[in-house]
């Protein structure tokens, strides 16, 4: 039930900015925003696909979305005799571009790690980029909802919420120090990005709005050649894992598949023990011995180079733990 609602309200938010987006370019050409069904033409639309490229600049996948929403709203007024007769939308983009993935290499993983921050707002999002990271690239919406019940007998277990694919994630010492450090600061949350105990859209867009432009100031204080957004760290483990050669069926290609169904096919085919192995691997990549010994904090703490002391927060103590979740229970 909650996948249908989350989607049902991804799809309004869509369409809502594109009917905010598309009044805009109305009230710049006509000076108001009415725009009677018989008005839409295929004329009008290559206007205001030319105004969002040019004008606005903004990416020909984002146009494209747009278009899309605008589109699916258009065919659910009209009569399918008409729409077989007349489509504004013939000549205006509404695909979708294979864009360059966006990743970073592991020097920039461990400088990212290695920030000295005092800013705990910084601090909280380049954890939960580790931790992303570190969890083969779980995305952020996953990562908000994640809470105790999503750890147990060492793994953490959770539903995708794109697919709804489950997916288990051995918990490697990194990833422990991290939990651990805000276990108990946002009950029953295992981070603190959501307060509500109901999935709430906006504040879920004001989290994410936010992280993202944490991401951005991180990037530039790392030293990121491109800059840091909630996708790069789930680009970036298959980036990392592709290179470290470990197979594609393992890796999957989970954020390069154009379906969702061969991703699920071929990890439906795999053990946890090979997807483990495969973690591991890159996990010993970026926290290998050399690069660790390297940074000054880790002689005197080898999880602070992966996760700084926490700036003093209500309800944290140094002794603060996650238990495990009782299968029985």
């Amino acid at each position: 039930m909650h996948f249908y609602l989350e989607s049902s309200l991804r799809t309004a938010t869509n369409y809502y900015a594109a009917c905010r987006s598309l009044a805009g370019f109305l009230m710049q050409r006509n000076g108001h925003a009415v725009l009677p069904m018989k008005e839409v033409t295929a004329q009008l639309m290559a206007e205001y696909e030319d105004y969002l490229l040019t004008v606005r600049k903004i990416q020909r996948n984002s146009s494209s979305a747009y278009m899309r929403a605008l589109r699916a709203g258009y065919n659910s007024l009209m009569p399918p005799e008409r729409l077989r007769r007349r489509d504004p939308f013939i000549h205006v983009y509404t695909g979708i571009d294979h864009t360059v993935k966006r990743a970073i290499g592991v020097d920039v993983i461990r400088r990212l790690a290695g920030l000295d921050l005092t800013n705990r707002e910084l601090i909280l999002s380049r954890d939960l980029f580790l931790f992303s990271f570190y969890a083969r690239g779980i995305a952020f919406i996953d990562l908000a909802k994640l809470t105790r019940r999503n750890v147990r007998d060492g793994r953490l277990t959770y539903l995708r919420s794109k697919t709804r694919q489950p997916l288990s994630v051995k918990l490697e010492p990194p990833m422990r120090a991290i939990l651990n450090k805000y276990a108990r600061l946002n009950p029953p949350y295992l981070f603190p990005i959501l307060h509500n105990s109901y999935f709430d859209q906006s504040e879920y867009n004001n989290a994410l709005r936010t992280y993202n432009n944490h991401l951005h100031r991180l990037g530039q204080l790392a030293g990121s050649p491109a800059p840091l957004s909630s996708y790069v760290a789930r680009h970036s483990w298959a980036t990392t894992a592709k290179r470290l050669d470990i197979a594609l069926r393992v890796i999957s290609e989970a954020m390069g598949h154009t379906s969702e169904m061969t991703t699920r096919i071929y990890l439906d085919s795999i053990g946890h023990d090979q997807l483990d192995a495969a973690n591991h691997r890159i996990m010993r990549e970026v926290t290998g011995k050399k690069n660790r010994h390297n940074h000054p904090a880790s002689r005197s703490n080898p999880m602070h180079f992966f996760c700084a002391e926490p700036v003093a927060l209500p309800g944290y103590t140094s002794t603060t733990t996650l238990e495990m979740e009782d299968p029985a229970r």
